[in-house]
């Protein structure tokens, strides 16, 4: 009996292992709003469950710079995650070959938030399906500012219960002020971050010289007592002028890229303090460990 149980014991550890190490990467849709909306999901095998909904830059998509390294490398560390596209203006319906710019999200704020929200809580009711019980919202650059209004806006509005539940916020490359008036726009964070009783994790690259300005501002207007600012060091860019560095070190580049590259290192250890998880790792070292006591019963027996 003990050595059937020691076997289904491995063998079960093993799936979890597996399953986390190897999983496929799957596009689903989600019903939102009048129309239906892809995400990319990766699923953790871990128990707790925890889910990262990630939300992207402008002009970019959801395995774009930095929402699609995390995307991975979450999963690997046990997290599902679950990476979504961002609306499109109003004012880019009809010229699908039209650069999106950051004055065509003004003009179409509300829009933009309410098509934002009905897409976040697909997500939520999809990580609700899965038996997931706690979710981290994470946004890069346009998307730190969906992450941060949704949040806001729940939080204050009460719009629903969360289930599963927020219990956290990571907003990279965030910038507080909008290119141009109004300045009450609710992608300015500092008009919503103070909503906020949630734990952040602002992470900026040092060349980013408006993310990085931008810390202490939030920081101070942050309602809640959990605000972690990360800044990281960004490498020289020999072959570009410094626009190019600066683009290049808002999205990151040279930073992130690698299970243990600077990005995706802070986020994990951020997140195994806000909402952690074993990590596959850990989950084979208790599988060994039950195998071992199962055997050595065994042998005494």
């Amino acid at each position: 009996m003990m050595k059937n149980f020691s076997k289904q014991v491995l063998a079960a550890g093993l799936f979890c292992l597996l399953g986390t190490a190897f999983n496929a990467h799957a596009t689903i849709i989600l019903t939102a709003g009048a129309d239906g909306v892809d995400g990319l999901l990766l699923e953790g095998a871990n128990s707790p469950k925890v889910g990262v909904i990630l939300m992207h830059g402008r002009a970019d998509g959801p395995d774009g710079f930095g929402v699609g390294d995390l995307r991975d490398s979450l999963n690997q560390s046990g997290y599902t995650t679950l990476s979504i596209n961002n609306p499109t203006p109003d004012t880019n319906v009809d010229d699908l070959t039209k650069t999106l710019e950051f004055a065509d999200y003004l003009a179409s704020e509300g829009t933009v938030f309410d098509e934002m929200h009905s897409r976040i809580w697909a997500s939520l009711d999809y990580f609700k399906g899965l038996g997931i019980n706690q979710v981290v919202l994470a946004g890069i650059s346009l998307g730190s500012r969906f992450a941060s209004e949704f949040a806001a806006h729940t939080q204050v509005n009460g719009e629903r219960a969360h289930d599963p539940a927020l219990v956290g916020l990571i907003n990279m490359s965030s910038i507080n002020n909008p290119v141009s008036p109004p300045s009450l726009s609710e992608f300015n964070i500092l008009n919503t971050i103070d909503q906020i009783m949630l734990p952040v994790l602002d992470i900026a690259g040092d060349g980013d010289f408006h993310a990085v300005n931008g810390q202490d501002p939030r920081e101070t207007a942050y309602g809640g007592s959990d605000y972690t600012k990360v800044v990281l060091d960004c490498p020289d860019y020999p072959t570009l002028d410094a626009t190019q560095s600066y683009w290049a070190c808002h999205a990151l580049f040279g930073v992130r890229g690698d299970y243990n590259a600077p990005l995706e290192t802070t986020v994990r250890n951020w997140m195994q303090r806000v909402a952690p998880v074993p990590e596959p790792a850990t989950l084979m070292l208790m599988v060994t460990g039950l195998l071992g006591l199962g055997l050595h019963r065994r042998k005494r027996a």
